[in-house]
Protein backbone atom coordinates (compact mmCIF):
# COMPACT_ATOMS: atom_id res chain seq x y z
CA UNK A 1 0.00 0.00 0.00
CA UNK A 2 1.78 3.69 -1.00
CA UNK A 3 2.31 6.11 1.39
CA UNK A 4 -1.50 7.75 2.28
CA UNK A 5 -0.72 10.19 4.97
CA UNK A 6 0.56 13.90 5.10
CA UNK A 7 2.64 16.24 7.18
CA UNK A 8 -0.34 18.15 8.22
CA UNK A 9 -2.25 14.71 9.24
CA UNK A 10 0.80 13.78 11.85
CA UNK A 11 0.60 17.10 12.98
CA UNK A 12 -2.82 16.92 15.14
CA UNK A 13 -1.81 13.82 16.90
CA UNK A 14 -1.23 15.12 20.31
CA UNK A 15 -1.39 12.45 23.46
CA UNK A 16 -4.10 8.99 22.51
CA UNK A 17 -7.31 8.06 23.73
CA UNK A 18 -5.87 3.96 22.78
CA UNK A 19 -2.88 1.70 22.73
CA UNK A 20 -2.63 -1.16 19.95
CA UNK A 21 -0.97 -4.33 20.27
CA UNK A 22 1.75 -3.48 18.13
CA UNK A 23 3.26 -7.10 17.35
CA UNK A 24 2.58 -10.83 18.65
CA UNK A 25 5.99 -11.26 18.77
CA UNK A 26 6.61 -8.67 20.98
CA UNK A 27 3.87 -8.15 23.28
CA UNK A 28 5.21 -5.71 25.05
CA UNK A 29 4.71 -3.18 22.79
CA UNK A 30 2.03 -0.64 21.93
CA UNK A 31 1.95 1.71 19.81
CA UNK A 32 -0.56 5.55 20.04
CA UNK A 33 -3.09 6.30 17.70
CA UNK A 34 -0.82 8.87 15.79
CA UNK A 35 1.11 4.92 14.95
CA UNK A 36 -1.77 3.28 14.22
CA UNK A 37 -2.65 6.56 11.43
CA UNK A 38 0.59 5.71 9.85
CA UNK A 39 0.50 1.56 10.29
CA UNK A 40 -3.16 1.93 8.76
CA UNK A 41 -2.16 4.33 5.64
CA UNK A 42 0.66 2.83 4.38
CA UNK A 43 3.45 3.26 6.74
CA UNK A 44 3.18 -0.05 8.25
CA UNK A 45 6.96 -1.13 7.52
CA UNK A 46 8.76 1.79 9.93
CA UNK A 47 6.67 0.13 12.85
CA UNK A 48 8.16 -3.47 11.33
CA UNK A 49 12.12 -1.49 10.98
CA UNK A 50 12.08 -0.65 15.05
CA UNK A 51 10.51 -3.57 16.29
CA UNK A 52 12.13 -5.78 14.45
CA UNK A 53 15.87 -4.01 16.36
CA UNK A 54 14.38 -4.69 19.46
CA UNK A 55 15.26 -8.49 19.75
CA UNK A 56 19.15 -6.93 20.08
CA UNK A 57 20.11 -6.21 23.32
CA UNK A 58 22.37 -3.21 21.80
CA UNK A 59 19.04 -1.68 20.82
CA UNK A 60 16.77 -2.83 23.83
CA UNK A 61 19.13 -1.74 26.43
CA UNK A 62 17.97 2.13 25.30
CA UNK A 63 15.07 2.78 27.43
CA UNK A 64 14.23 6.32 25.52
CA UNK A 65 14.55 5.78 21.63
CA UNK A 66 14.41 8.25 18.73
CA UNK A 67 13.67 6.90 15.27
CA UNK A 68 13.91 9.15 12.33
CA UNK A 69 13.16 8.12 8.98
CA UNK A 70 15.06 10.63 6.82
CA UNK A 71 14.27 10.47 2.80
CA UNK A 72 17.15 11.26 0.94
CA UNK A 73 16.82 13.16 -2.45
CA UNK A 74 17.48 9.77 -4.29
CA UNK A 75 14.69 8.45 -3.10
CA UNK A 76 16.36 6.16 -0.48
CA UNK A 77 15.50 6.47 3.26
CA UNK A 78 17.77 6.21 5.80
CA UNK A 79 16.45 4.59 9.43
CA UNK A 80 18.59 6.09 12.12
CA UNK A 81 18.08 5.15 15.99
CA UNK A 82 19.53 7.28 19.04
CA UNK A 83 19.56 7.46 22.31
CA UNK A 84 16.75 9.69 23.58
CA UNK A 85 19.32 10.54 26.51
CA UNK A 86 22.29 11.60 24.86
CA UNK A 87 21.72 11.59 21.12
CA UNK A 88 24.07 8.69 20.70
CA UNK A 89 23.77 6.46 17.61
CA UNK A 90 22.61 3.44 18.52
CA UNK A 91 21.60 1.76 14.72
CA UNK A 92 21.40 2.92 11.17
CA UNK A 93 19.70 0.72 7.88
CA UNK A 94 19.68 2.59 4.56
CA UNK A 95 16.06 1.21 2.71
CA UNK A 96 17.33 1.74 -1.03
CA UNK A 97 13.47 3.11 -2.46
CA UNK A 98 10.43 4.62 -0.52
CA UNK A 99 7.37 6.20 -1.29
CA UNK A 100 7.67 8.72 1.77
CA UNK A 101 8.17 11.59 0.89
CA UNK A 102 8.66 13.25 3.85
CA UNK A 103 10.93 12.86 7.17
CA UNK A 104 9.17 10.97 9.81
CA UNK A 105 9.67 10.47 13.44
CA UNK A 106 8.82 8.25 16.58
CA UNK A 107 9.75 7.93 19.78
CA UNK A 108 10.25 4.72 21.53
CA UNK A 109 10.12 4.62 25.78
CA UNK A 110 10.00 1.91 28.04
CA UNK A 111 7.17 2.66 30.75
CA UNK A 112 4.26 1.20 32.04
CA UNK A 113 0.98 1.71 31.14
CA UNK A 114 -0.65 0.09 34.57
CA UNK A 115 2.41 1.20 36.66
CA UNK A 116 3.12 -2.45 37.44
CA UNK A 117 3.86 -3.81 34.00
CA UNK A 118 6.90 -2.95 32.23
CA UNK A 119 5.55 -1.84 28.79
CA UNK A 120 7.43 -0.23 25.64
CA UNK A 121 5.08 2.49 24.25
CA UNK A 122 5.60 3.55 20.25
CA UNK A 123 4.52 7.09 19.63
CA UNK A 124 4.98 10.19 17.43
CA UNK A 125 6.97 12.76 18.25
CA UNK A 126 3.91 15.41 18.79
CA UNK A 127 2.34 12.54 21.49
CA UNK A 128 4.88 12.22 23.96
Amino acid sequence: MPIQFTTAELATFYGTEHYYRTSLIFPDIVHTDGVQHIASNGGGWMIDVITSYQIYDTVRNHELQLWSFHVNEDRSCLALCTNGLNQQEIIRQLIPVTDLTFDVNFILQLGSLDTVTPTWVLMLTGEY
